[in-house]
Order: structure tokens, then sequence, then C-alpha cells
């Protein structure tokens, strides 16, 4: 009795699909913006996914940031670290989204970059933080990137500062 419940449900399921096969939909990617005490620059608003080769674009993860400047100082180029993880939460690549523009104080930009990781298709969750900061007489402001490395190891435990660098100090 049993065995024919299941092959009449495997069944109806087959039919209602019309493909013979049913398929999962992937959950929707997560976007997670780290928290920084004291960086120069907000991120108002990010997101990031998978794109396909198209006849005009290349393959890849994009990633769409706005900021914000929020301090008294003009800014004149910044660098965001764009990372991202496959649905396993596995690192899967970093990119260092670089801008030389001004940007007032107060002052908001738009920014999309994107990333050729090895394995794009797996993409699910992708991360952006302040990663360096010039102001216009010269200082440039530098996340601590022991921070940053503290707040990833919630999505994958074992990751390392040296994935921020490409192990370079």
């Amino acid at each position: 009795m049993m065995r024919n419940q299941i092959a009449w449900t495997m069944l109806g399921a087959t039919l209602m699909t019309g493909a013979g096969l049913v398929t999962a939909a992937p959950p929707p990617a997560q976007h997670r913006v780290l928290v920084q005490e004291g960086a120069p620059l907000s991120i108002g608003r990010y997101s990031a996914a998978y794109q396909s080769r198209g006849q005009y674009s290349r393959e890849g993860i994009r990633h769409e940031v706005v900021v914000e400047n929020v301090t008294d100082r003009k800014i004149v180029a910044y660098q965001l670290g764009l990372l991202s993880f496959n649905i396993f939460n596995e690192f899967q690549d970093r990119l260092g989204g670089y801008a030389i523009k001004d940007v007032v104080p107060g002052g908001t930009e738009e920014g999309a970059w994107l990333a050729s990781a090895l394995a794009e298709s797996s993409f699910y969750t992708g991360v952006a933080y302040v990663s360096k900061v010039r102001f216009d007489d010269g200082e440039v402001w530098q996340a601590d990137l022991e921070e940053v490395a503290d707040q990833v190891r919630e999505i994958e435990e074992s990751f390392s500062v040296e994935s921020l660098t490409g192990g370079r100090d």
C-alpha cells in the first residue's frame, strides 16, 4: 500500500513539471555588509549575484555597492573588499573594488565590480566591507583585517586574514 502511494506521488510530481524531473530552485543569494566602527565610508546598499556570460557581458559575480562619506573630509579614492562564498559557505574569491573619484562629506557614490571566480554558478553569499580610503590630504585609512576576518568566520569558520590579502602582508 505504502509503495503505491509513493509511486503515485512521484508520478504526480513528474506530470506536474512536464519535464520528468522535479528540481529545487537554489535559495536566493545572501548579502552581508560588515560592521566597521570608525570607517570613513558607510556601505548603504549592497547586492551580489551570479551573472552568466552574454553577448556583451562576461561571466562572474557582480557586486553592486552604494557608499556614503561619513566624515567631514573629502575622499579621493577608496577600495572595497568584496568576498564570495559558495552554497556550502566555502570561500570562493576576493575582489578589491577600486574607485578613484571624489566623495565629498555626506556625498554618496555607486559602483559595480565583476569578480571572475572559478565556480561562479555555485555562488551564494556576498560580503562587502571598506578596505582602504585615501583622503585629499594624502592620508590613507585602512581596515583592521583581523576584525574583518573575525566577522567573516561567521560564514566560514576556517577563514583567515591571508584569504583577504592573497598571502601578502
